[in-house]
């Protein structure tokens, strides 16, 4: 009974981290457009002062 009520926690255990693991992924990608909107400057790459 005991190794019935162990293998079940293993098992839920197991779903939860593939759970977490399938989340993190999909939320990984692209958000938006990479594009520049029309009508604004792009300011990278910037040219840095030097001494």
């Amino acid at each position: 009974m005991q190794d019935k009520i162990y293998d079940m926690g293993r098992l839920v255990i197991m779903l939860l981290v593939l759970t977490v693991l399938a989340f993190a992924v999909t939320a990984c990608g692209k958000k938006g457009d990479l594009e520049q909107p029309d009508g604004t400057k792009a300011t990278y790459p910037r040219t840095y002062p030097t001494k």
